[in-house]
């Protein structure tokens, strides 16, 4: 709220003389109010996951597309559908989910108080660890976009970016597989350090790794056999894309898990480091290779940035394995 409220008073100055756009004045407040209530939203995801309610997690979250998707319809229906009304019907959504999922919290988390001593320790702790984590988040946003941003700066071809899209479409299927074990995983894995535990957590993402691998393989082939028949094979030459970037955003299902132990380590700052790397090699990479490879050279970088973040996480997970504490022995 501390950011949302000045860039509301001082929306006109922004657009003018930032944006470069004074008509856009009403969108930029619609957009700040937007930006309060996902945070809303994110923290009340981040309190169902951390009290391990993937229940509710679930449900609300699937409530939560599906009464946006229905808000949309409507609004095509009743031919109210415009740039407006869905900017409203898009940002009412979190406000929703966080008020449905206010009613699943503790009553005493309304009345709890803690000594102030206490909540400027803990919100010390918070902001040290969170600087590090808000910054990969920063980072990672951008390596998103980066093989796009750099096939457009270096190629004058728009179908090599259509190609690199259409792969890109296909193979996400493995950041969202990622994104849902890390969802169920991280509570338990970031407050940790059990050697026992974290062997434990090792050895099943080994085999995980097994049936990552035979998923990768069917997703190549079937790409390989039904793309030719995709709009006349238009998307032929994006079947090598797939290849890499499914190999490659797989591998995120094994770092994404691996990775949390560095926050039960307090060693945060150790992703904001691989992550930063992880930029720079995609966008040299991309930059060497996208002028005489096009495409196929953004998958190579995809694969790249995750093969070196997987050996990193590896490292890091054998060192803090050095520094994890035995289990107690059971005393009958």
């Amino acid at each position: 709220m501390a950011c949302v409220l000045p860039c509301l008073v001082y929306a006109e100055t922004i657009c003018q003389y930032w944006l470069k756009d004074i008509d856009s004045v009403r969108t930029f407040r619609l957009a700040c109010v937007g930006g309060f209530g996902s945070s809303m939203w994110m923290f009340c995801q981040a309190s169902m996951q951390s009290r391990k309610k993937f229940g509710h997690y679930a449900i609300l979250t699937a409530l939560n597309h599906g009464l946006r998707l229905m808000m949309f319809l409507g609004l095509i229906a009743a031919q109210l559908m415009d740039v407006s009304s869905s900017i409203w019907a898009y940002i009412s959504i979190p406000f929703i989910g966080s008020l449905l999922a206010s009613t699943f919290w503790p009553r005493c988390f309304w009345s709890a108080q803690a000594e102030s001593g206490h909540v400027r320790g803990e919100l010390s702790s918070i902001f040290k660890m969170s600087r590090w984590i808000f910054l990969s988040a920063i980072i990672a946003s951008m390596m998103m976009r980066t093989d796009v941003f750099m096939l457009r700066l270096l190629l004058d071809d728009a179908g090599e970016i259509g190609q690199f899209g259409f792969a890109y479409n296909i193979a996400q299927g493995f950041p969202m597989l990622a994104a849902a074990i890390s969802t169920v995983l991280l509570p338990e894995i970031a407050s940790t350090r059990s050697r026992k535990a974290m062997i434990k957590t090792a050895r099943a993402l080994s085999w995980g790794a097994l049936l990552l691998a035979v998923a990768v393989i069917v997703v190549m082939i079937s790409g390989h056999i039904l793309i030719p028949f995709i709009n006349d094979g238009e998307f032929n030459r994006s079947t090598w894309v797939l290849d890499l970037l499914a190999a490659g955003m797989s591998i995120s299902v094994i770092i994404n898990p691996l990775s949390f132990f560095c926050l039960a380590f307090n060693r945060a700052w150790w992703l904001t480091t691989m992550n930063l790397a992880q930029l720079f090699m995609n966008g040299l990479i991309d930059y060497l290779l996208i002028p005489s490879m096009g495409a196929v050279a953004a998958g190579i970088s995809t694969l790249s940035v995750r093969l070196f973040a997987l050996v990193f996480v590896v490292i890091a997970f054998r060192r803090l394995l050095l520094e994890a504490h035995d289990d107690s022995p059971t005393t009958g």
